[in-house]
């Protein structure tokens, strides 16, 4: 009996030492020496690492976003990220403190890439006006487990993980590593159209959609006739897209995606890859991504142009409107149609005079049956008085005002053009308002 007593005891040791390391807030002493310790160490850890950190999180109004980050001893952090190509390729410092507020909180005291996600200014990086992307600059600590760090957003209770690099690690990214891998990814994406993939337990096709500029993808397919979607975000990472929750899909746990041999593949939990597929046509009806909980929620025009290649009548009030401003020396910065719920859509028009944005919006109810979208009870300038201003022309206003429409996808006679969406008039097929079909938070 005592020889089976000292063998499970011998088996638990040796259990317990082949797992990872794990640590998480101490619980012994007094409140003020277990607080101390643990700020010494999180900062010491940090500072320790040699080779810097990769570091990954998501935010609350977009997706997911990538880092690396090396931290001094001088409380100042070097860090580069995906967000854009300037942002992959430049070393930008400023600092950082560990210190107590509710717990042991890594701070970003000063102006960041991390900063860049949570400006409420559209204009400097996309987010939406007064909230951002809804992204933290103070991150409580959580855990250590192995080589990895775990904190969590004070505000939005959104991850941040750090993953100590290593050396080879950290000169791809001092060398633009995630320019390089961003760029590939965008070269395959304009260069194939309506990805899909095949899983043996799903019969048909599974309609894949990246969004670079929302860092989200999703999965859409039909079972049984009922149309079915998955959303996800990523961030960038030296080896592909990492997905910063496994997609569930019967059985099957997607955690990534990787350009290998010029074939974008999809990388599952037991490291099985599926190769993503690309059609001339769409695989599935816009109607399977379409709706204001959906992978597209608006149809969105950037800027003073309109997508090219493209014929409608509605073009000739666009350009009516463009130079309405250019007499008032304003700008267009975009015009969304959007669904904010299932009952509500807006019409919201961004420009810019000098350094300044403004608003013009108007409110409609909406019903969706199938393809068809019909607006009724029109209500002008939601936001402020801009509608009824004349920073909106009218001929646009009577446009949507009681209107009817067919809602499809748009083709274009440029290749370079993909992923148009447009409210078809129910009575003219030959007038269409049109843009990128966009997901925006509501």
């Amino acid at each position: 009996m005592r020889k089976i007593f000292y063998f499970m005891c011998l088996v638990m040791l040796a259990m317990s030492c082949s797992k990872p390391k794990e640590v998480e807030l101490e619980l012994g002493g007094d409140p003020d020496s277990r607080i101390s310790d643990t700020l010494a160490y999180v900062k010491k850890t940090l500072v320790d690492a040699p080779y810097g950190w990769k570091a990954s999180l998501t935010t609350e109004y977009s997706g997911g976003y990538g880092f690396y980050m090396q931290f001094g001893a001088n409380d100042r952090v070097k860090m580069i990220a995906d967000l854009d190509n300037q942002t992959s390729l430049e070393v930008k410092e400023s600092t950082y403190r560990v210190r107590q507020i509710m717990a042991a909180t890594l701070s970003f005291d000063t102006y960041t890439y991390l900063t860049m996600l949570q400006d409420p200014d559209p204009s400097v990086f996309g987010g939406q006006a007064g909230k951002g992307m809804g992204s933290d600059i103070e991150y409580d600590y959580v855990k250590t487990h192995g080589d990895t760090l775990f904190f969590d957003g004070r505000k939005f209770h959104k991850p941040l993980i750090l993953v100590k690099a290593k050396e080879d690690e950290q000169k791809a990214y001092l060398e633009n590593g995630f320019g390089v891998n961003r760029n590939s990814f965008l070269d395959f994406l304009n260069s194939n159209s309506y990805l899909n993939i095949s899983v043996p337990s799903i019969e048909g096709k599974i309609e894949v959609v990246f969004s670079d500029e929302n860092k989200t993808f999703s999965f859409t397919y039909i079972s049984g006739g009922e149309i079915s979607a998955l959303e996800g975000k990523f961030n960038y990472d030296l080896g592909g897209l990492n997905f910063a929750e496994p997609i569930k899909l019967n059985g099957n746990s997607f955690l990534k995606a990787k350009l290998s041999n010029g074939k974008l593949v999809l990388i599952d939990s037991f490291n099985k890859e599926y190769e993503v597929q690309q059609s001339p046509v769409p695989v599935l009806p816009i109607t399977a991504f379409f709706g204001y909980r959906d992978t597209y929620n608006a149809i969105q025009v950037e800027g003073p142009v309109m997508p090219g290649g493209i014929n409608s009548e509605f073009n000739a009030l666009w350009n009516n409107q463009i130079a309405n401003y250019g007499l008032n020396n304003a700008s267009m910065i975009s015009m969304t149609f959007r669904l904010m719920n299932s009952q509500k859509a807006k019409l919201e028009v961004w420009f810019k005079i000098g350094t300044s944005s403004y608003l013009a919006d108007a409110s409609f109810d909406y019903v969706m049956a199938g393809n068809e979208i019909k607006l009724s009870n029109y209500i002008p300038s939601v936001s402020n008085t801009n509608w009824n201003n004349g920073w909106v022309i009218t001929a646009i206003k009577n446009y949507f005002i009681n209107a009817e429409f067919k809602l499809d996808y748009i083709s274009s006679s440029n290749a370079n053009v993909k992923g148009v969406g447009g409210l078809i008039k129910a009575d003219n097929p030959n007038s269409f308002f049109y843009g990128k079909l966009v997901k925006l938070s509501n």
